[in-house]
């Protein structure tokens, strides 16, 4: 119960954090990377602390790693407008070997965006050879960049190899969240979708698409919808279990995941930071999905 509290606490105040950045010139960018930074840093090495010397107090740990997770996605939002600057400027290639030693392999995937979109595909490609992948979900997303990248060189003659094209579409049907790379290349070349179904509540698999979703709310409900800022979820009446929300877009794609205790009757997600467009809600209580509903965020 507490912890709930305390989670969405941290999600309330990280919202004026992220959103700060947007009309920040890149020097003050610079230097609130490097606070944010800092207090990673302090976080880290108090929850190492409390974990080692005091491992039963469940609540501080839960904040602060839940501290850690909101300024870890602040930081990548201003590490995302570094690269527009940087883009603005015409500093991209310049970078390359700067991002190369970067940790965090979503700012890597959109430093290699931002080279794309700005036809730097040479400097690109060095950079995949830089990029230094380790899971396989970072060695498959390489992969199809390598292809999109060839496909962008060739232009409209491309042809996509049949080992290729397998490749792709075994990646596109994975479930990471690096996954949906793969389906826009496999897209963009071939014209057609990956097939992606949705199982039936209970099932282990994620949800991959939305046109069979089945109508439910067994006891929940779930509004507004549609909504632009907040989901507000009620459990059914003397519910006491531990609920596990889960939003999806379209594509698979997990976008938002938290826990919900059904003893506090009522929960609140925030989904300002989502673009627009179409969403599955799954609710699971253990591995049963109790409530799986379409969420329209405009």
């Amino acid at each position: 119960m507490i912890i709930v509290k305390i989670n969405l606490l941290v999600l309330f105040l990280s919202k004026d954090v992220c959103k700060f950045a947007k009309n920040m010139s890149k020097s003050e960018v610079i230097s609130k990377m490097s606070q944010i930074q800092n207090e990673i840093n302090v976080l880290v090495n108090q929850l190492q602390n409390i974990e080692t010397n005091n491992p039963e107090n469940i609540e501080e740990i839960a904040l602060l790693k839940s501290q850690i997770l909101i300024k870890t996605y602040c930081l990548r939002k201003l590490k995302g407008k570094i690269i527009i600057f940087q883009k603005e400027d015409n500093e991209l290639p310049t970078k390359r070997n700067e991002y190369a030693l970067e940790t965090d392999f979503i700012v890597k995937t959109m430093y290699l965006g931002a080279l794309i979109e700005s036809n730097y595909l040479s400097d690109a490609t060095l950079f995949l050879n830089q990029i230094g992948a380790v899971s396989q979900e970072e060695l498959d997303f390489v992969f199809a960049q390598n292809i999109n990248i060839a496909r962008l060189n060739s232009g409209p003659g491309y042809q996509l190899q049949s080992s290729d094209e397998s490749m792709l579409i075994q990646i596109g049907k994975k479930f990471d969240p690096l996954s949906g790379f793969a389906r826009g290349v496999y897209t963009a070349i071939t014209g057609e979708y990956i097939d992606l179904d949705i199982p039936l509540p209970g099932s282990s698999v994620l949800p991959r698409s939305y046109e069979v979703v089945p109508e439910q709310t067994n006891g929940f409900s779930v509004y507004p919808n549609p909504t632009n800022d907040y989901l507000f979820i009620m459990a059914p009446e003397n519910s006491r279990s531990e609920y596990t929300i889960i939003l999806h877009d379209v594509l698979g794609k997990e976008v938002q995941r938290q826990q919900f205790s059904g003893k506090e009757s009522s929960f609140s997600m925030p989904v300002t930071s989502l673009k627009n467009g179409l969403y599955i809600l799954t609710i699971k209580d253990g591995n049963t999905s109790v409530l799986v509903e379409k969420i329209v965020k405009n």
